[in-house]
């Protein structure tokens, strides 16, 4: 068995109580990004990695929610989609917005789930992705400024740290 089906089977089992005891924290995050999330709803907005659905239910977006675990999206409302963010199951230039908190670990290919959101972002669209602080920020903040040739804003979570960037061209 891989670390991607450990961690997948580790969220199946946990996903009844993630809310119970995760939900706060998670939102006292999504206050912090708040002023960063577009006013108007976008068209088509990912949350990646999005588990029960929490940033949907706090911003009232209707996000398509993504995650590898089919026991998280149980709990989840709306368009849900089993999947890793390391494979997208998008075209090219889908999203307005991609949110993805605190999903990135350093047993992930962070390079590649950051080309997949480059990729499925359209241009002007707008990437919000946090990360722990224990993971390697060093090399996420080096890839999604490379990856995205800019460099956004840089915005501390508490946990996490978040860069906001925009899709150019």
């Amino acid at each position: 068995m891989t670390t991607r089906d450990t961690i997948r089977r580790h969220y199946d089992i946990f996903a009844k109580r993630y809310d119970d005891i995760f939900v706060a924290r998670q939102v006292d995050k999504l206050k912090r990004i708040k002023q960063y999330m577009p006013q108007i709803p976008p068209k088509r907005a990912l949350d990646a990695g999005g588990g029960t659905g929490i940033a949907s239910r706090f911003f009232g977006y209707p996000f398509i929610n993504l995650d590898v675990s089919q026991g998280m999206l149980q709990h989840a409302n709306g368009l849900r989609i089993q999947a890793d963010i390391c494979a997208l199951p998008f075209g090219k230039n889908t999203f307005d917005l991609i949110l993805s908190l605190s999903v990135l670990k350093d047993e992930t290919p962070i390079d590649v789930a950051i080309k997949e959101f480059h990729r499925v972002l359209k241009p002007g669209g707008v990437l919000v992705l946090s990360i722990l602080k224990t993971e390697d920020l060093t090399k996420a903040e080096f890839l999604v400024s490379e990856i995205f040739s800019a460099f956004g804003e840089r915005k501390d979570l508490g946990p996490d740290l978040a860069f906001i960037v925009e899709k150019v061209g």
